[in-house]
This record gives structure tokens, sequence and C-alpha cells, in this order.
């Protein structure tokens, strides 16, 4: 897993990148090399609470490398409800929020290319 380092790739994703809301993240996805951005500002709390949500991130990707586009760059950020969550907010609750987000995504995703097909056949 090759993670992003540069400030421009980062801007590069975030105005351009298509955004996936959660309950937990905020993930831009982009199609680019297959790279990955772990992001938790310090609305969400002090280091250690910011490293941690970081370092689950990073192993929900590592773990479910599988589920994530090999032609696409992900930028995974944290929102507020992490931190207010955070005293019972575990590995599974944040790994079924970026999953089922990734899920629902390509199921809209795979359902507005079915209405484009559909109504290109009309004409």
């Amino acid at each position: 897993m090759e993670t992003i380092k540069k400030s421009e790739v980062f801007s590069v994703i975030y105005n351009k990148g298509e955004k996936i809301h959660t309950k937990y993240t905020l993930i831009f996805k982009y199609t680019y090399t297959p790279t990955f951005g772990f992001v938790a500002s310090k609305k969400i709390g002090n280091a250690v609470v910011r490293n941690r949500l970081k370092r689950i991130f990073r192993e929900v990707v590592r773990l479910n490398m599988n589920k994530f586009s090999p032609y696409c760059a992900y930028v995974i950020v944290a929102k507020k409800t992490c931190s207010q969550d955070f005293e019972t907010l575990k590995y599974e609750k944040i790994e079924k929020d970026i999953l089922l987000g990734l899920k629902r995504h390509e199921k809209n995703f795979n359902k507005d290319n079915k209405n484009i097909s559909k109504s290109h056949k009309k004409q």
C-alpha cells in the first residue's frame, strides 16, 4: 500500500475526486495511481486521537485491499463524529462504515451507468 505524502496530490484528489459520505468518514476517490491518504485534522482531537484514527484507517485498507479499486487514489478523512464517539468507537465500527460507504457508492455508480446506457438505447 502506497501512501500519499505531497500536498499537491491531496489537493488534486480533493478538488477533482468523487466524495463518499459516511457517518464517521469522508472518502475522496479519484482515478489515479493506487495510493491512499489518511487525514485527521486538529478538530478531531489531540495527537493521540488523530494518530489512533489514522492507524485504524490504515488497517482497514490493509485488510480490505481487494474492496478498493486498483485504479483509484483514495483519501479517507475523519469526521467530527469520530471524536464525539471516540471512547466507544472500535475498529469494527469504522471498518463497517468505510466498507458500506464504498459499497453504496459502487451501487449508485452502477445504477447511474445503467440509466445512461438505457437512455442511449432509446435514441
